[in-house]
């Protein structure tokens, strides 16, 4: 039997071809994350770009995550984005080997916003076109109106760690609202941290020097703090909170895409280490083993393999679990520094 608990997605902007030719350094996360945050823009410069043609190739090695993917779906300018965007969207969902669970949709700035009439726009294509299943979440940026629209079924809180911290624009109040399985406006339905490691502090102050520790700190603090309420921890510890971290590339010196792990005891400070973490750690980052992780907690890369295959084991005895704990050994890999995020632009 398993227990509900919040949810951890990988992003697929900034992927690397070393995925593709190194599928040992990142084989546990790719078994256990649980959903595709699918954005296949070009991103920043990076001579490591996976390759297009094997994109394919690298889905098929998730598990379940590529059952459950959220492609994101800006407005564009003027009219709405043209419909034949929508078709491209599933498209290459199809041939690429995932299936779309949510559009996730957003507005872009002045003259880029999705009006309710867009919204039943997309909803009745969806509807003609036999993606009756396929849910439309909205991207909450300026309070949550929108969300309480009929069409919309999940919404996403946007972030960067810094603007967390400092609760840039009501974030907190935000994600309680959201969150709450008392608001009729959200109906139960996913509330989606979208946040961005690798933006927000490119002059590095002293409190998010350790991207690794403000990410983990980030989920803590929201378990423990924000989530202020006996209702609101509970819905904290389900499937209805998805953490989406995710980055414009991997080439910043603050944290690295792969490998997950330096040995079988110790996570690496890498994109793929910090989900796994989050995962293989969530009883204690939930608040399930008593206490919430310290800062010290947060900042640590221990690995308690035997707890896992512990843990694995009794899981199996019950259902089956999804893989060994051990990982492989890896060395992590040379850095440069990024761009602004604003040279992102999601497709």
């Amino acid at each position: 039997m398993k227990c509900q608990a919040y949810e951890v997605w990988m992003g697929t902007l900034g992927w690397q071809q070393k995925m593709h030719d190194h599928p040992e350094d990142w084989a546990r996360t790719a078994a256990l994350v649980e959903g595709l945050n699918v954005n296949w823009s070009r991103g920043m410069p990076d001579p490591g770009r996976l390759k297009p043609d094997f994109r394919d190739e690298v889905i098929a090695k998730f598990s379940k995550a590529r059952m459950k993917a959220s492609q994101v779906i800006p407005h564009g300018a003027g009219a709405i984005t043209d419909q034949s965007d929508w078709q491209r969207s599933f498209d290459r969902a199809d041939s690429m080997g995932y299936k779309l669970e949510h559009l996730y949709t957003y507005n872009g700035g002045k003259g880029k916003t999705w009006s309710e009439g867009d919204h039943k726009l997309l909803r009745a294509w969806l509807d003609r076109n036999g993606h009756e299943d396929v849910k439309i979440a909205f991207n909450a940026r300026a309070g949550h109106g929108q969300l309480e629209r009929s069409v919309i079924q999940g919404g996403g809180i946007e972030c960067d760690l810094q603007s967390w911290k400092d609760d840039k624009g009501g974030r907190h109040e935000l994600l309680r609202w959201m969150a709450n399985p008392s608001n009729p406006a959200m109906r139960g339905e996913k509330t989606i941290i979208h946040c961005h490691l690798n933006f927000g502090h490119p002059s590095s102050p002293k409190d998010l020097v350790d991207v690794w520790a403000a990410a983990r700190m980030m989920v803590r603090d929201i378990g423990r703090d924000v989530m202020n309420t006996p209702e609101l921890k509970e819905a904290f510890r389900s499937d209805k909170i998805v953490f989406a971290f995710f980055g414009g590339n991997w080439t910043t010196p603050e944290i690295t895409l792969l490998p997950e792990t330096t040995d079988e005891n110790t996570y690496a400070e890498s994109y793929t280490g910090l989900l796994l973490s989050l995962l293989e750690q969530r009883d204690l980052f939930e608040g399930r083993l008593g206490d919430f992780p310290s800062n010290e907690q947060c900042g640590s890369f221990k690995r308690d393999s035997e707890r896992l295959k512990a843990s694995e084991l009794k899981m199996g005895e019950q259902g089956g679990a999804d893989q060994p704990a051990t990982a492989p050994k890896s060395k992590p890999e040379d850095t440069e520094k990024p761009k602004p995020e604003s040279d992102v632009r999601p497709q």
